[in-house]
This record gives C-alpha cells, structure tokens and sequence, in this order.
C-alpha cells in the first residue's frame, strides 16, 4: 500500500508479483503526475490505482487539523475528517484482503464516498 508517493529507482520498469494499491492526493494539472507511468507495467496480482479528490498531500497527515487553511496546508478543499475516514477504509480493506483473507470489494468505497475515485488495473484475489 502506497499512500501519496511516487516511485523511484527499478520500480519504473518492474511487473509487481504482490497486491498493490496506490492512492494519491488529487495532482493540479501544472504538476507532473509520473505514477500512471512508473506503474504501468502493474502487477501479476491484485492492484488498485485510487486518486482522493480535491485533496493535497498533506490530506494524509494531521498538519490540515492544526492548520486549517488550504493555502498553507496543502490539503485541498476536502474535509480533513473524510479524508482519514477514507484513507482508513482503503488501508484496512486491502490489508483485510491480502493479510487476512477477509473479503472486501474496494470498489464499494468509491460507491458510498465521491470523495474518491478506484481503478482496479488487475483485479485478481480482489474481492
């Protein structure tokens, strides 16, 4: 599980052979989003590719709850309590997947929170 980080190094040209799931802050078009890129040999196994909308990077800290001003956070306009709640239900669901064989549909996330947009570019062992 990735949370808002770009890749580096011989990942670029890697197939994965684990689940993976990337989710990402929402990128403003004037900055470069290399991911669709680095990642786009996939993966031989489950992988999700997840963007939370009108986020920023610091949307995954606790900084848009001590500063809450999106011009100096750089958390977006998204509620920052939704934001945890969402970041949340993705991390546990694909670990409930992968590490505990407890079945979740990611996509149900999506279905309940338009806050976030899922892609599932290979959807084996996702349930």
């Amino acid at each position: 599980m990735s949370i808002d980080s770009v890749q580096w190094g011989t990942m670029i040209g890697t197939m994965l052979t684990k689940p993976f799931a990337l989710l990402s802050s929402d990128w403003e078009s004037s900055r470069p989003n290399f991911n669709p890129h680095i990642f786009k040999n996939g993966s031989t196994t489950g992988f999700s590719n997840a963007t939370l909308l009108n986020s920023g990077h610091a949307s995954f800290m606790d900084i848009p709850l001590m500063i809450n001003w999106s011009l100096i956070n750089e958390s977006g306009t998204i509620d920052p309590v939704k934001s945890y709640e969402i970041t949340n239900t993705m991390v546990l669901r694909f670990f409930d997947n992968y590490l505990l064989n407890k079945p979740h549909h990611l996509l149900d996330i999506q279905e309940t929170n338009p806050e976030i947009e899922i892609e599932l570019i290979n959807t084996k062992l996702i349930q």
